[in-house]
């Protein structure tokens, strides 16, 4: 079965259920390809939410909606082209005074956009309560870009993965891309500004060809330092070619548990983020894995 997805911003109850999207082990194997007319955005975040001025204050504007993990402007971009994300700050009065932030109690969300403008819809105030997309049946993907989510796309055990041209971004509370214990090619995909880890891999047999993973672990709240660029684990193996790994909270390449193998050719790794030192590393081989450079 093959689905054409057009361009255009697929979310929360305009473009799929609320529950996600879940292709479960009963499916047929599912190719989703973009047409090729724009960008194809997948993303955990309610449509069209109800935004008004918060009595007694100038700037902050609040809607009804639970389960928020982080909020971005689709309007800006930031400093490294990615979609401008607000800061949490943890008070409504805090939100009046700081330009660019948010607030929430988990009843409501609190706005205070970057221009002062009331929040329309290029603010996505992304979930921390589901996936976009779970698959535990073969899936290839081609062109998508998944946005927010715990993990921006989940694998399923003994599920297999082909993804191509694809991005997994601003995951809310685990990992951009997780697989369990499947077979995957990722080809040409970036995994940049998640909550965890970039590629998430738990086991099964993985190949990795040009593909980037940067900025991955939120600093500032807490997070040990443990969140990589591109991770195998459990015996896993994984072959990485092209690839680019930097300024993640944690090494940027780091494979985990015994038996784990991982070989690596023309490997770019930079600038870890992490403060320990044990984890400030660009290549790291954890807990008896095996990991070879090229």
């Amino acid at each position: 079965e093959t689905i054409i997805v057009g361009s255009g911003w697929y979310e929360h109850s305009h473009g799929y259920i609320s529950t996600g999207i879940l292709i479960d082990s009963t499916k047929k194997a599912l190719s989703i390809k973009a047409k090729g007319d724009g960008d194809v955005y997948i993303s955990a975040n309610s449509y069209n939410l109800s935004f008004a001025l918060e009595s007694g204050y100038s700037y902050v504007y609040s809607a009804t909606r639970s389960g928020v993990g982080r909020v971005i402007d689709i309007k800006y971009k930031d400093s490294d082209g990615e979609f401008l994300e607000l800061t949490k700050v943890s008070s409504i009065s805090q939100v009046e005074s700081t330009v660019n932030s948010y607030y929430t109690d988990n009843s409501k969300v609190y706005i205070h956009t970057k221009d002062n403008r009331e929040p329309d819809g290029d603010i996505k105030c992304l979930f921390n309560t589901i996936y976009p997309l779970q698959f535990h049946k073969d899936l290839y993907l081609d062109g998508i870009c998944l946005i927010g989510g715990k993990s921006t796309l989940k694998g399923g055990s003994g599920a297999k993965l082909y993804a191509k041209n694809c991005k997994f971004k601003f995951s809310t509370l685990e990992n951009g891309l997780s697989i369990n214990s499947s077979f995957g090619v990722i080809q040409h995909c970036v995994a940049n500004n998640n909550y965890l880890d970039g590629f998430n891999y738990n086991g099964g047999e993985i190949i990795e060809v040009d593909c980037q993973a940067l900025r991955n672990g939120i600093v500032g709240i807490g997070l040990a330092d443990t969140q990589n660029g591109s991770t195998q684990h459990n015996g896993g193996k994984i072959i990485r070619i092209n690839c680019e790994y930097g300024f993640n909270k944690g090494s940027n390449l780091g494979d985990n548990h015994a038996n784990t193998q991982s070989v690596n050719f023309n490997i770019v790794s930079h600038y870890s983020r992490a403060e320990k030192e044990r984890y400030n590393s660009n290549f790291t081989a954890h807990t008896n894995s095996n990991v070879w450079l090229f």
